[in-house]
């Protein structure tokens, strides 16, 4: 996403949340505004509860309501996890899940499922077209690609991404 694009989401987000005083409103258009950001299929909010000592979901969108429900991470695994006020640290849910691990491996539910299987039909169909759409040289031009958690470019080509995604589907 451009700077820009992100810079005017971020002022938006801000913008509704000063609207209210409303707690719930402020948590939820935090949540909102994270998913956006992000472009996340999902996002979710925790907040502590002090009867059970664990990280509940207090907002979230794009899960299913029985996960938001019954995902739970005890306090103790969420301190240990913690790295300090200005250090973010993001984690793997699926290799060290925090709460419960069958509650993360079950994965969409419900409506979630299918509204989560109906956008990648449609991820996947638009990238069929937009590969059979170009010249078919253009299929194995590569071009340099710097990705997440690198400094150096990597050649890739249209080819190389539609391979990865074949892989992906039949690990």
């Amino acid at each position: 996403m451009a700077s820009r694009e992100r810079l005017r989401r971020l002022h938006d987000a801000t913008a509704e949340m000063t609207r209210s005083l409303d707690v719930g409103h402020r948590i939820r258009t935090a949540v909102r505004a994270a998913r956006s950001l992000e472009s996340a299929e999902a996002a979710s909010l925790m907040l502590r509860d002090e009867t059970s000592d664990a990280l509940v979901i207090s907002a979230q969108e794009g899960l299913s309501e029985s996960y938001a429900a019954r995902q739970r991470i005890p306090m103790d695994r969420a301190r240990a996890a913690y790295r300090g006020p200005d250090e973010h640290v993001i984690l793997d849910l699926r290799k060290g899940p925090l709460g419960d691990a069958a509650l993360i491996r079950d994965g969409f539910g419900g409506d979630s499922r299918a509204r989560v299987l109906a956008r990648l039909r449609d991820a996947h169909t638009a990238l069929v077209n937009a590969a059979c759409a170009e010249p078919s040289d253009w299929f194995s031009r590569q071009a340099p690609v710097t990705y997440s958690g690198s400094s150096e470019p990597y050649p890739t080509s249209p080819a190389d991404v539609v391979g990865w995604v074949h892989d992906h589907y039949t690990e």
